[in-house]
């Protein structure tokens, strides 16, 4: 993969996880209509409540770090280094968490 198509896939990642994470907060922790947009959506396609608690920050904190593990790779961190180790352990963590919930 090219560094330009690198620091796309970075750059749509971190916007996506971001994105869901934030959906996430409003849907658990706030009674704004936009909170009540986001719950009528998880009804309409019965999805449950362990899919709100659980599957959304896992995804969204996958998202993130898969994003910033893909920046930091394009700028010449090296795989296995410190920052390119934290990015894959927050990606993995999120993807068990995903799996078990």
């Amino acid at each position: 993969m090219s560094m330009s198509n690198q620091v796309w896939v970075g750059i749509g990642g971190l916007v996506l996880g971001g994105a869901m994470l934030v959906n996430w907060w409003f849907e658990m922790f706030s009674d704004s209509w936009y909170a009540e947009l986001c719950r009528s959506f998880m009804e309409e396609f019965n999805l449950g409540r362990n899919t709100t608690a659980l599957i959304e920050p896992a995804v969204g904190g996958f998202l993130t770090s898969g994003g910033g593990l893909s920046l930091a790779q394009a700028a010449g961190f090296e795989i296995g280094g410190p920052l390119t180790t934290l990015f894959g352990i927050g990606m993995f963590l999120s993807l068990a968490v995903g799996i078990i919930g």
